[in-house]
C-alpha cells in the first residue's frame, strides 16, 4: 500500500518537473544586443526564449522595423518595407504578404503580450541577420536605407553638444549622417514625436513623424521641455531624405528656433539630399 507521504512525494516531484518543463519552454532571453544598421536598439517589452528561439513582442517587432501593426478579430497583422506578415488567433497559422508560409517556431501569447520568432519576421522582410556569439550581439542590416532612433549615450561629446543645441529649435537638424527631429518648446513632458513608419521608393527614404499629446487621464508637472528623436541613416549618392508629418501629410522643414515658431509643432518644407 502506498502510504500518503509517497504520494505527496510523487505529487512534489511532478509539479517540479512540470515547472522546470515550462520555464524551458518560455524563459527570459539571456541578455543580448540587437544592432540595426550597426546602432544599439533596445526593446520595451523583454524577450523570450522559446525552445531555443528569441521571440519579441509583436508591437516592439513593428516598432523596431519601423511598421505597422494592426489586431484584426482574426489575428495581428505587421506592415512594413512593403510587406505584411498576419499571425492567426489560431497561432499555428501564419501567412506572409497574404500567402501560408511554414515556421519553425509558431507566435505565442505570454502574459497578454503576442511574442512572435524574430529571426524569422526579419528574414521574411528582407532583413540579413549575423549572430556574434562571443558578443551575444544580433546585427541586422537591410539593402535600403532606415533611419534608426538611437540613445543620447551612444553619441560623441560633440554630437551630444549639437543635439543639446539642435532640440531647442523646430524642425530637422542634421550633421553628417545624425539628424535630429525636434518639436520645440512644449508646456509638459507630456507631448512628444513618434516614428510611425519609413518607405523607400526609388531614390528617397520617407520618415513619417507623429507628434503625440499627453494622456487626457495623466498628471504632468508643469516643466518645460523639448521633445526631440535623434537618429542616424546612412544615404546611397544621389539619394534623398524628407520627414514627414504623419497627421498633416506635409514634408517638415528646416529646424528654426522654438522662439520664432509662436508654439510647439513642426513646419512643412524641407528634403534632404546626399549628393
Amino acid at each position: 500500500m502506498i502510504s500518503r507521504k509517497k504520494i505527496a512525494t510523487a505529487v512534489l516531484v511532478g509539479i517540479m518537473a512540470l515547472s522546470v518543463q515550462a520555464g524551458l519552454q518560455a524563459s527570459p532571453a539571456a541578455p543580448l544586443l540587437v544592432k540595426l544598421q550597426g546602432q544599439p536598439v533596445s526593446f520595451k517589452t523583454e524577450p523570450r526564449l522559446v525552445n531555443g528561439r528569441t521571440m519579441v513582442d509583436a508591437a516592439d517587432f513593428a516598432s523596431f522595423v519601423n511598421g505597422t501593426i494592426d489586431t484584426q478579430t482574426d489575428g495581428t497583422a505587421i506592415y512594413a518595407h512593403g510587406h505584411n506578415l498576419f499571425f492567426y488567433t489560431d497561432l499555428n497559422k501564419v501567412a506572409a504578404d497574404g500567402k501560408p508560409v511554414a515556421v519553425n517556431q509558431p507566435a505565442v501569447r505570454i502574459d497578454n503580450h503576442l511574442y512572435i520568432p524574430l529571426r524569422w519576421a526579419l528574414e521574411k522582410l528582407n532583413f540579413q541577420l549575423k549572430w556574434n556569439a562571443s558578443a551575444r550581439t544580433i546585427n541586422v542590416r537591410t539593402s535600403e536605407p532606415v533611419f534608426v532612433p538611437i540613445a543620447e549615450s551612444s553619441l560623441t561629446p560633440d554630437e551630444k553638444a549639437f543635439v543639446e543645441k539642435a532640440k531647442h529649435n523646430t524642425g530637422i537638424s542634421h550633421q553628417g549622417n545624425l539628424y535630429i527631429i525636434s518639436r520645440g518648446m512644449s508646456p509638459n513632458p507630456g507631448y512628444g514625436l513618434q516614428i510611425i513608419r519609413q518607405e523607400s521608393n526609388w531614390e528617397q527614404a520617407t520618415v513619417y513623424v507623429k507628434k503625440t499629446s499627453p494622456d487626457p487621464g495623466k498628471a504632468y508637472a508643469a516643466v518645460i521641455s523639448y521633445p526631440y528623436i535623434a537618429g542616424r541613416i546612412t544615404l546611397p549618392a544621389y539619394t534623398t531624405i524628407r520627414f514627414v508629418d504623419v497627421d498633416t501629410g506635409k514634408v517638415i522643414e528646416e529646424a528654426t528656433s522654438s522662439t520664432d515658431s509662436g508654439s510647439p509643432g513642426l513646419h512643412d518644407g524641407l528634403i534632404m539630399s546626399n549628393k
